[in-house]
């Protein structure tokens, strides 16, 4: 078995390659190639295309939840730049554990932001890419498969073992901004943002859609941990996000004017 770091400048993008089947671990981006002739997603299907783009079977993994990290996914199945253009559709589609306790610990965090974040900020955009991501493997992966450390991956009769996350101590004890852990600080973040959906134009209907987009994102997340059985419900749910998605969108566009994306 082979393993090729590949070099996408922002972001990571590995790829772990047997006889039988490969695994592609990461899909950066990059502002642009150094001679500028590449745009982000360009710059990261250009340096795995010609290895992948075959009929070889061939499974995906999200490190983490960063679009540095992804970003390059999100061309699966388009008919712009190579990855998996002719190729074989995408085994299994490995995803970060995000449950805490039972519980969609994320989903309030990221209805939060894609709501109420203002236009080309990169909070909007952590959360916006992270649902086109999902919908796109929704269409593109036979499989999602959500893994935490302990978990057994097989790849062409190996066995790989996952080390991280262990998703109670990245969520709790792990520090960001200020000393603090993700859920230290959620809290208060939330009601800062309750409080300015509340005062601003349209306040209520605001108000209204949030807690309904969070209420859907937490419903396709613990989903996604269910069985594989769970995929057809998992779709609908999908669905359910996406008009509530929709419903964000035209309040964001009467708040902010013109839209979000650069």
């Amino acid at each position: 078995m082979k393993l090729q770091v590949k070099r996408v400048r922002f972001g990571d993008c590995a790829v772990l390659e047997g006889r039988r089947s490969r695994l592609i671990v990461d899909c950066g981006g990059s502002s642009q190639a150094p001679d500028g002739s590449l745009s982000a997603r360009d710059f990261a299907y250009a340096a795995i295309a010609a290895q992948v783009d075959d009929l070889l079977p061939t499974h995906i993994l999200l490190s983490h939840l960063h679009p540095n990290h992804y970003r390059g996914f999100l061309a699966l199945g388009e008919n712009c730049p190579p990855l998996f253009r002719t190729g074989a559709q995408v085994g299994t589609a490995y995803l970060p554990w995000t449950l805490l306790g039972g519980k969609a610990a994320l989903a309030p965090a990221f209805a939060r932001l894609y709501l109420a974040a203002p236009p080309r900020t990169l909070a909007h955009g952590l959360a916006r890419e992270l649902l086109e991501l999902l919908a796109r493997l929704e269409e593109e992966a036979e499989e999602l498969r959500p893994v935490q450390a302990g978990d057994v991956l097989p790849l062409d009769g190996q066995k790989l073992e996952v080390l991280w996350p262990r998703t109670e101590t990245a969520l709790s004890r792990l520090p960001l901004s200020g000393g603090q852990s993700f859920l230290e600080t959620d809290g208060p973040m939330e009601e800062l943002c309750r409080a300015a959906l509340a005062g601003a134009p349209l306040g209520g209907e605001l108000l209204e859609v949030a807690a309904k987009l969070e209420e859907a994102l937490a419903a396709y997340f613990l989903l996604l941990h269910g069985e594989a059985l769970a995929a057809p419900a998992r779709r609908g749910a999908l669905s359910r996000l996406n008009e509530l998605r929709a419903q964000a969108d035209r309040l964001r566009h009467t708040l902010w004017g013109e839209e979000l994306r650069p």
